[in-house]
């Protein structure tokens, strides 16, 4: 579907040796990439030198983080039981990012799924091009030094201090969802509110996805329109800008198609023409596979391209109709709940009952108050220093209010229809159904 809606004006002859082409392409890359994705690390080394490429993950006692080793050039998962809590509030003062540290440890291998169908550790971690936990009980930050940084480890590492200026100045109550709105860490969140969004099927909320990104770009180019900087300009700035705010947001699937494909139009809009946004979104597919085939097996991917694919191709028919506002919204909403189905129910085995009500009550809050209203004050306490206290006050109660409706819808016991995983037959005929269905 994806190569077919980009070349659809090849003759018959030349789209079939284009698929084959493709199909031998892509088939040396994965095979490649399968055939790299080993370790070269001995198992009974307990001296290594590990170079964060991450801001490390602090959950109480247990720090975790992803890191380098520094011979073989690998990507290791790094654990350590935090003693005591004044080695915790130290820890979690440093830039992490770029850190080299000198580590004496225990590998351990990544624990597989012990239950049928449960969450396989060690497959996830492969499928990320890591193959082993190093477990240390001392942890000496006086062996850690910093490396030299790139332009991207330095752009991490400013995603490391807005997240930490967050928490600092931001009332507890709201720093959690400012860094996970803004910088795409949902580390704070509290874990039942958290949940309570999973089960509405509203958790896309909570991170950074194209919306989001969407939202930015366009306020920023109406900002510099009016400011008097020309389209073309603006679009420049976009495309040098889009790349900094993708790994500051996180650098997750969703927002990766999303930088990627304004990018990719933007480009196109300044250098050759304008270009329809479905082919924008398989020529940034095509290039996300090439680049890092494994992504495939990417629960947010498939949901990111697929639910996004549905409604390109649903909003000529659909969308263009002038409706009531809560109309449309409801028209996207059961459009995106349709498409991801078969994917919700082959990788979680249930699908949310109140999805349709929680994003139209949801989302336009979300999109509309409760973003613009983040950057507003993070913008305006970072340049004046202190706080407009009305919109804090303000914000935090609407949050309140929020989480407690969702808590409430939650917890009712049909909120969420658990069906198990469905057998890949049974997924078919959803995918036919579901096609024949925006056919009609």
């Amino acid at each position: 579907f994806f190569l077919f809606s980009i070349f659809t004006r090849y003759l018959s002859r030349r789209l079939t040796l284009l698929f084959i082409l493709c199909s031998v392409l892509f088939f040396i890359r994965g095979y490649v990439a399968s055939y790299d994705n080993g370790t070269d690390i001995r198992s009974e080394r307990t001296d290594f030198t590990l170079t964060f490429t991450h801001g490390w993950v602090i959950d109480g006692d247990h720090l975790s983080a992803q890191a380098i080793d520094q011979p073989s050039n690998e990507k290791l998962v790094f654990t350590y039981y935090i003693p005591s809590k004044e080695e915790k509030d130290s820890l979690e003062k440093v830039t992490s990012t770029g850190l080299i540290c000198n580590v004496m440890g225990k590998l351990e291998t990544p624990q597989k799924a012990t239950n049928f169908h449960s969450f396989d550790y060690q497959q996830y971690l492969e499928r990320k091009g890591i193959h082993w936990q190093i477990q240390t009980d001392q942890f000496d930050l006086r062996s850690c030094q910093m490396g030299n940084t790139n332009i991207v480890t330095q752009i991490w590492q400013l995603r490391e201090k807005g997240i930490q200026y967050v928490s600092k100045y931001f009332p507890n109550e709201t720093a959690p969802l400012v860094n996970a709105l803004v910088y795409g860490d949902r580390s704070q969140l509290d874990e039942t509110v958290e949940t309570a969004y999973q089960r509405l099927g509203i958790i896309h909320l909570l991170a950074i996805s194209g919306m989001h990104v969407s939202l930015l770009a366009g306020m920023l180019l109406f900002v510099g329109l009016r400011l008097g900087v020309t389209r073309q300009h603006m679009l420049m700035i976009l495309v040098g800008l889009l790349p900094i705010y993708g790994i500051l947001a996180g650098g997750t699937p969703s927002v990766i198609r999303a930088v990627a494909m304004l990018m990719f139009a933007a480009l196109f809009k300044i250098f050759l023409s304008a270009m329809r946004t479905q082919d924008v979104l398989c020529i940034v597919f095509v290039c996300y596979l090439l680049i890092n085939p494994f992504i495939l097996y990417d629960v947010g991917f498939q949901l990111s391209f697929t639910v996004t694919y549905v409604l390109l191709l649903s909003s000529y028919s659909l969308l263009k109709r002038r409706t009531s506002p809560i109309r449309s919204l409801f028209i996207i909403s059961f459009i995106c709940q349709l498409a991801a189905t078969p994917i919700l129910l082959y990788s979680f085995y249930e699908i949310s009952i109140f999805s349709l009500v929680a994003n139209i009550l949801f989302v336009p809050i979300f999109s509309f108050v409760i973003l613009p209203l983040f950057l507003f004050l993070l913008a305006y306490h970072m340049i004046v220093g202190t706080w407009a206290w009305f919109p804090i006050q303000w914000i935090n109660t609407l949050l309140e209010r929020m989480n407690d409706l969702s808590l409430t819808i939650a917890d009712f016991p049909q909120a969420v229809l658990t069906l198990g995983r469905p057998s890949l037959w049974l997924i078919l005929l959803y995918l036919i159904a579901i096609n024949l269905f925006f056919l009609q």
